[in-house]
């Protein structure tokens, strides 16, 4: 995998877990593992401006009902897909 195509996984990751802390706020594990997803975001070598477009894109996917490719249909599932 290239050093772009990684950095782009990890935020698309990244936004993911973002989503499913916002679906599930009252929860830790999804809170748990973005998390770790943003830091391996930042391992990968993600700017703060891309980590805040990232949560941007989460904020206006929750408000117009939408989930964000990387999120899967249900938490576990995504979790699983995760933490590969």
């Amino acid at each position: 995998m290239s050093d772009l195509t990684g950095l782009q996984q990890s935020l698309d990751l990244y936004g993911a877990a973002v989503y499913w802390r916002y679906v599930f706020c009252a929860e830790n594990e999804p809170a748990a593992l973005a998390t770790k997803l943003r830091e391996r975001a930042v391992a990968a070598g993600a700017s703060h401006n891309q980590l805040f477009d990232a949560e941007q894109h989460v904020r206006e996917c929750v408000l117009t009902k939408r989930k964000p490719l990387m999120a899967g249909h249900s938490f576990p599932y995504f979790r699983n897909e995760a933490t590969r």
